[in-house]
């Protein structure tokens, strides 16, 4: 059994060495020793092996952002020196994002393909990474994940589940392929919930009563008479906001990790007379290949 290390290199926060090299596997065609740029205007080289078990785990999210959204993730992560992408189909594009602190070790076996991520210190080429990070484009489905550096919140994912959007919890929707996070889009500053069928669409209540409590309507349903539906964004740093406004993640209210933590586009100190709320940015990651879903409403 071959085993890896990694470690940090100077100070950059994802930057992953790899002591010895990875060996190929044909279970990851076209991705051995290729290259990929993350947003963190880093270019990594891509390995790929087969995963056993895990050391020193920090997360594990399901992602259909592919590769590319797993080096996102290790960026936002304090600590982060090494990503492991494990594929669920052979064109890498959909799988699980394993994100480990520096100085672990993955180990060689005979089960899933995986891909790990090592950073070049030097990298010159046509595909170059760009100097700014990359925001999805006007027409292009996303996922979220919640960026908060040292809460319990960094690097989750968000959910949608009975008219209300979570940071983390259990989804519950039917999608046509199994996700565990919402996809959503943007239309002429209106956020919708990505769906082939029914539409759903998003919504903020930011008068004095909502406090910013965020939902979404499915059909025909009417939001909270003072909410609102436009003002929706994506920033230059890729950033979900509402009227400029960035999000909050206040602790579900029965304690229940299941549930989720409840987001706010909010800059009270206590949205809904919450306590323990944490100011989150929610990162927008490209869906490659966006799952359709029906997510449960609250009617």
């Amino acid at each position: 059994m071959q085993i890896i290390d990694f470690a940090l290199v100077g100070l950059a926060v994802a930057a992953p060495v790899a002591q010895e090299a990875v060996m190929g596997a044909t279970t990851c065609p076209g991705i051995n020793g290729g290259k990929a740029a993350s947003n963190n205007n880093q270019a990594y080289s891509l390995d790929c092996g087969k995963w056993v078990d895990t050391d020193q785990l920090l997360r594990i999210t399901t992602t259909e952002v592919g590769f590319q959204g797993c080096l996102t993730a290790c960026d936002g992560t304090i600590g982060c020196a090494i990503t492991q992408y494990i594929a669920s189909n052979e064109a890498q594009t959909t799988g699980s994002c394993t994100l480990y602190p520096a100085g672990s070790t993955v180990k060689d076996g005979a089960t899933n393909s995986w891909t790990v991520a090592t950073k070049l210190d030097q990298y010159v080429g046509p595909d170059t990474p760009p100097q700014t990070p990359l925001a999805p484009g006007p027409d292009d489905k996303f996922g979220l994940i919640a960026i908060h550096s040292g809460s319990v919140l960094q690097n989750q994912g968000i959910t949608a589940k009975n008219g209300r959007l979570f940071v983390g919890g259990k989804q519950d929707a039917g999608c046509t392929t199994p996700s565990d996070f919402a996809t959503f889009y943007l239309k002429d500053g209106e956020g919708w919930l990505y769906g082939e069928a029914t539409p759903q669409q998003l919504w903020v209540d930011a008068s004095g009563m909502g406090q910013g409590i965020t939902g979404y309507t499915t059909a025909s349903q009417a939001p909270p008479s003072s909410a609102s539906r436009t003002t929706f964004t994506v920033d230059g740093d890729a950033h979900l906001l509402f009227n400029g406004i960035s999000a909050q993640a206040c602790p579900p209210a029965d304690d229940n990790v299941e549930s989720g933590w409840p987001i706010w586009f909010s800059e009270a100190d206590k949205p809904g007379y919450n306590e323990g709320c944490i100011d989150i940015n929610l990162r927008a990651i490209k869906a490659d290949n966006p799952v359709s879903c029906f997510y449960t409403s609250n009617e």
